[in-house]
């Protein structure tokens, strides 16, 4: 291979994916070389050697030119209209880019080329644009092939190749000798400036709405070109028959026309016969054979349908838009076009989500998603969804930014707790329920010079222990503060951990300290490391699990003394899981890598490569361990047995949430806790089901799991029981001392715990 075929390859690659990918620059090489195209296998080692060093030296500098390079190319593409710019993103949507067999996920700002395939999932949907020329809109459950765009002399010709779905398109106004077609298997529309819909059933019949302009449609007859290429009839006469048999229509404003797959068949069958019949014939003289055939497919239209003059006539069927039709191209204007390259990329979300999103006045997409805005304008935002009340509120659009919406439910009279709604994607109304119990027994008042709560409490042999900054408190259930101790002053301390009739609790900057139930302190031990994020220490049976930043996981016995310590590859900042009886223990690191360790053999099971960065406690049992990664909200679900995923799903309104996950029974329970609005959102551990979602117009703290009962405290002194099998909101109750409230409960009642007061209420 010498230097321009390498350049060549290189080259080529870069329209391959958005980066260049030297991997497949290098197994394309390979399979070059193996087929013989680059380099002879009949060559002397030492000669095999130079070009590999060589070629290493190069792709060296093609890492830096290359790269730089592909972001120019790409640039100027998008501005000659040789590539598109994906300019919304709602849901799944992927592209299969040329030369590629691969499915990948596309990003707002992703560059999409001709040859590219473009899909979109259900209820998911895309917008593309070609920059100051038009943009359409993927809908769900779709895939489209990018088949031309733009031609040597920089003019339009573009045909989309539309394969199922449906499409929604505004080209702007074309120049002459501009062409813009949409294909299906049925039909070619071809526009000149309009607004139009088209969509492909699952039987294949064909539909072309039309909102503004006009467009001409034609019917795909097949005959007439394969019996061109076979040579039984001439160009001239297959021109003729195109003109005058398979005549286009125009479908203007406020029309549709639909076009069966079957029927189009049918047609084709009965031309491709003629056809045959008439060419075979003696005698037939040129000037003559195409009335003949024009004839005898017209009779043989007739006997199948007498209605038809011409195949157009039973092919296309035209009628009146649709409003689905119209909803669809009511979503794109000639304004949303990007006229440059200069723009922001902003993130729509909402709690809860499905919310429609307005800029200035039009429908752009509904929650959550991504799209791009033309840098310089004013926004005029809103977010709507039924039940709920309006966000609305006005932006500057300079620079990439994200616009969060709580939208706080609508006040709804409701007679009693059995009207709460009961489908698991809801919100569940719990404003005005009817008190079934959430009876205060008794309510006590202390004195605490504290705010709230750090972690969630923890309840254990008749003790409720504590954290806030460096602070341990230790209450009885009788309502009395028993111990308030300082752990190491100034220093930020981890969730406490219990087992053996002890607690031990970390310190963020090295060192674990373990107490008995009245707080006396039984040993410290400063070798363990610092603990970082969700790094808290985990007891399980007789051994202590505690995540070390610099120095992997360390396991100590009860009394303190290091059994192990388990070296890591990279750092850690989350808790472990410990499972199969404390056999093994699964952990994430900073890298990505998801690993079960066996405690028995002391090595490594399995080990995943993962991109995820996690900080938050890893969660679980001993089939699933479950992840949530912290700058996009998802939540994953893996298998225990060989770390493959086996769910996700996607919380983006949980984003750097403070409250970590929880996991009780067969359920995780994550939430967020806003100024005026919080949401807790409930999962299915085995399927990753969104089980309900509840939001509460208040900030709340972390809530507790206890079996299918859920209690969530807030700042306002509220405490929610809320039922997670029937998805109802038991009772709520209202505490005199109208300051932040953390729960734990047991069999007996709920506690509740504020800086001014400790209460019991019946469960």
């Amino acid at each position: 291979m010498n230097e321009k075929e390498l350049e060549f390859l290189l080259k080529s690659n870069i329209y391959v994916d958005s980066t260049p990918d030297f991997e497949k620059v290098w197994k394309n090489y390979f399979l070059k070389k193996k087929e013989g195209s680059y380099m002879s296998e009949k060559k002397g080692g030492i000669k095999l050697f130079a070009w590999l060093a060589a070629f290493s030296l190069l792709i060296v500098f093609g890492v830096v030119f290359v790269s730089k390079y592909s972001l120019v190319v790409k640039q100027n593409k998008i501005d000659k209209g040789e590539a598109l710019i994906v300019s919304a993103v709602v849901g799944d949507v992927y592209a299969q880019k040329v030369g590629s067999s691969d499915w990948k996920k596309v990003k707002v700002e992703e560059i999409l080329q001709m040859g590219d395939n473009i899909k979109t999932e259900k209820e998911s949907y895309c917008e593309i644009q070609m920059v100051k020329r038009g943009i359409f809109r993927i809908e769900p459950s779709s895939q489209v092939l990018l088949a031309t765009l733009v031609n040597n002399d920089n003019k339009v010709q573009s045909k989309f190749k539309l394969e199922k779905g449906g499409m929604a398109l505004k080209p702007k106004k074309l120049e002459k000798g501009e062409v813009f077609e949409v294909h299906t298997e049925s039909a070619v529309a071809a526009v000149r400036g309009t607004k139009f819909f088209v969509s492909v059933d699952e039987n294949g019949d064909t539909k072309v709405s039309v909102a503004e302009g006009k467009v001409k449609v034609v019917p795909v007859v097949k005959s007439i070109d394969s019996a061109r290429e076979a040579g039984k009839i001439d160009d001239k006469t297959a021109e003729v028959l195109k003109e005058n048999v398979v005549k286009p229509v125009e479908v203007g404003a406020g029309e549709e026309v639909g076009l069966k797959k079957e029927k189009i068949e049918k047609v084709d069958n009965i031309i491709k016969e003629v056809i045959k019949e008439v060419a075979a014939s003696e005698g037939a003289k040129p000037e003559n054979i195409t009335t003949k055939i024009q004839e005898k497919v017209v009779t043989e239209v007739a006997k199948k349908d007498s209605k038809a003059e011409d195949f157009t006539a039973i092919i296309v069927e035209k009628r009146q838009i649709s409003k689905e039709a119209e909803q669809k191209l009511n979503l794109i204007s000639e304004d949303k076009i990007l006229e440059k390259r200069e723009t922001s990329k902003i993130n729509f979300s909402s709690v809860p989500d499905k919310a429609k999103v307005f800029i200035d006045g039009k429908e752009v997409g509904i929650t959550p998603f991504e799209m791009l805005i033309q840098k310089g304008k004013k926004i005029n935002v809103r977010i709507e969804k039924d039940g709920f009340e309006m966000f609305a509120k006005e932006y500057d659009v300079s620079a990439d930014f994200n616009i969060e919406a709580t939208l706080n439910q609508k006040l709804v009279e409701v007679a009693s707790s059995s009207s709460v709604s009961s489908v698991g994607s809801e919100i569940a109304k719990i404003d005005t329920p009817k008190i079934v119990s959430g009876t205060i027994d008794w309510e006590k008042s202390i004195t605490l010079n504290v705010n709230e709560f750090d972690y969630l409490p923890v309840l254990y042999k008749g003790k409720i222990i504590t954290v806030s900054l460096d602070n341990v408190y230790i209450f009885d259930l009788s309502g009395t503060l028993t111990k308030k101790m300082t752990v190491k002053p100034g220093i930020q301390l981890t969730k406490v951990a219990v087992g053996g009739n002890m607690f031990v609790v970390g310190a963020e900057d090295g060192g674990l300290y373990a107490y008995d139930l009245n707080g006396k302190l039984l040993w410290k031990n400063e070798k363990v490391g610092g603990q970082k994020f969700g790094g808290h220490p985990v007891m399980y049976g007789d051994k202590i699990f505690v995540s070390s930043f610099k120095d992997g996981i360390y396991i100590l016995s009860q009394s303190g003394e290091i059994l192990d310590n388990i070296k890591l590859s990279a750092q850690i900042f989350a808790s472990p899981l410990v499972i199969d009886g404390g056999k093994k223990i699964i952990y994430a690191l900073e890298n990505g890598n998801l690993v079960c360790y066996s405690l028995e053999n002391k090595k490594e099971e399995w080990v995943k490569a993962y991109e995820d960065r996690i900080v938050y406690p890893l969660v679980g049992n001993d089939n699933t361990v479950v992840t949530f990664v912290r700058g996009s909200g998802v939540l994953k679900g893996y298998s225990t047995l060989d770390g493959n995923k086996k769910w996700e799903v996607n919380l983006a309104e949980l984003q750097k949430t403070d409250i970590d996950p929880i996991v009780s029974g067969g359920n995780i329970v994550i939430a967020k806790g806003g100024e005026s609005s919080s949401v807790v959102t409930i999962v299915s551990l085995g399927s990753g089901k969104i089980v309900n979602r509840i939001q509460i117009n208040d900030k709340i703290t972390q809530p507790y799991l206890s079996g299918n009962s859920l209690f969530v405290g807030t700042r306002s002194g509220k405490i929610y029981a809320y039922d997670i099998e029937t998805k109802k909101n038991l009772w709520t109750s209202d505490t005199k001392k109208k300051s932040s409230v953390s729960v734990v409960a047991d069999k007996e009642g709920v506690f509740g715990i504020s800086s001014g007061a400790m209460l019991k209420v019946q469960r």
